[in-house]
């Protein structure tokens, strides 16, 4: 069933270095039908192939297809691809609602246009007021502008379009502590685990800014509840092993770098904290 097929294809995007997952994509890229070809012109383009596969979905015979890929490698493309003015074509045509307005921003973005971008998000967030989206691709987009301040009133707005969204404050956390205001940027975090008990990378950041603040029992057990919710990331035990040294917590620091280490056997980082705690 292409239908079925195209929605296994979507799920496996988080596994796109899988080698099955490269297979099944490639698969289905030469023998699937309209939808299965289309989710796969997409993983193709996000896992960065710029080789015959991409150049075989950017040719693809329908326009869904060779659009998925075109924009999940639009940042990779030459300005003058003829995939590129297709998806600029399709983005102008659609581009009275708020979807195609997103999709003029993202091109303006590409093109260094920061004040063309800046109106077509704007212009979004004013068409779809139900949605976060606008406003909070806005405030990154403000963010990386340096505009922090700006960013950070957007973010609030596209907390009270979506008071339950947990990505919100943990992205306005991050704004708080680019300006140096930690005690907000500590609430903000608590806000967004308490939204989604899950986050495990709102646990992260709030494991270490609890340490930063002197708070270390605090940050040991956030960083272990980051650790516990994705076990396949080194990042969380290798900074409770930081902690735990600090503190004089030896097995407790040996225990963290060799958890770290399990999970990624090459951080050299935590193979040296081991090496020296066993000196």
């Amino acid at each position: 069933n292409d239908a079925w097929q195209a929605t296994l294809l979507r799920l496996m995007e988080p596994w796109l270095g899988d080698s099955r997952v490269f297979e099944r994509s490639n698969r289905s890229a030469h023998d699937g039908g309209p939808l299965a070809r289309t989710a796969a012109a997409h993983l193709i383009g996000r896992r960065g192939d710029d080789g015959p596969m991409l150049e075989k979905v950017l040719g693809d015979p329908l326009k869904s297809v060779r659009a998925a890929a075109a924009w999940a490698a639009v940042e990779r493309l030459p300005s003058d691809h003829p995939a590129i003015r297709e998806i600029s074509e399709i983005a102008s045509h659609q581009s009275d609602q708020p979807a195609g307005a997103m999709s003029m921003a993202r091109l303006a973005v590409i093109r260094g246009d920061a004040s063309e971008a800046e109106k077509w998000f704007k212009r979004a967030a004013e068409w779809d007021a139900a949605s976060p989206v606008p406003r909070r691709d806005l405030a990154v987009f403000l963010s990386g502008q340096g505009r922090t301040a700006d960013s950070i009133a957007w973010l609030e707005d596209a907390g009270r379009v979506d008071p339950d969204n947990a990505e919100i404050p943990y992205l306005i956390a991050l704004a708080y502590a680019e300006t140096g205001e930690t005690t907000k940027a500590r609430a903000s975090l608590e806000q967004a685990v308490q939204r989604d008990p899950s986050f495990s990378r709102a646990w992260y950041n709030l494991g270490l800014l609890q340490n930063s603040m002197g708070d270390t029992d605090q940050a040991i057990a956030s960083l272990r509840q980051a650790a516990d919710l994705d076990p396949s990331s080194p990042a969380a035990p290798y900074a409770a092993a930081t902690i735990h040294l600090r503190l004089g917590q030896i097995d407790q620091a040996v225990q963290a770098a060799q958890e770290t280490l399990r999970r990624d056997p090459a951080h050299p980082q935590a193979r040296q904290l081991l090496q020296q705690l066993r000196r």
